[in-house]
């Protein structure tokens, strides 16, 4: 007699695993978090047996498609799952594209029973449907980012010096304000 096993399966944000020191301390400077193309990452997928049955355990199968037609796999032992009992493995892999790779994921089971995959929200997954996502960018964008970020750096520097404090200097001798005159003297921003 054959049934259907009923298993929850989620994922955790992917985590970058960066080994050149000069990036991870840009990111952290930053608070950049995406993927780089060509690095590495790694994520925790959880599998739970939101069934009453026991799950005899078998064999998952994780994929992560990217918009290059590009795929990697990993395949994974599952152990005899009690209801409402979970198992967690790390899934790490390198980003081979920019931009999005889905995630998807079969799960067989070792005595030919059927296996009906659900989410966080206990819905039932439609046949290759992905469970998660991992967002990678690539070094131009990265590049980017930290040229818009300088770029406005620089944009309220001079907005403080070519608009803030001559407006100030103009305020404090049409006003006559002598504690401000002072100031600007003693910053040498007044002669």
């Amino acid at each position: 007699m054959s049934s259907t096993y009923k298993i929850q399966i989620t994922s955790d944000k992917p985590v970058f695993s960066e080994k050149k020191l000069r990036i991870r301390m840009a990111r952290k400077l930053l608070r950049i978090n995406d993927i780089l193309v060509g690095s590495g990452y790694s994520m925790n997928i959880t599998l739970r047996n939101v069934g009453s049955q026991v799950f005899n355990g078998g064999q998952l199968i994780v994929e992560t498609r990217w918009a290059t037609n590009q795929s990697t796999f990993s395949s994974y032992f599952i152990k005899s799952l009690a209801s409402n009992e979970s198992q967690t493995v790390l899934y790490s892999h390198g980003a081979l594209d920019k931009y999005f790779g889905l995630l998807f994921a079969k799960l067989e089971d070792s005595s030919g029973n059927k296996i009906q995959l659900y989410n966080e929200a206990n819905a039932p997954y439609i046949p290759n449907q992905c469970f998660g996502s991992i967002w990678a960018i690539d070094m131009g964008e990265l590049q980017g980012r930290y040229a818009l970020i300088i770029s406005a750096i620089s944009l309220v520097v001079l907005t403080i010096k070519d608009v803030i404090i001559p407006l100030v200097i103009w305020y404090a001798i049409f006003s006559n304000n002598t504690w401000l005159l002072d100031a600007l003297k003693w910053l040498k921003l007044l002669s």
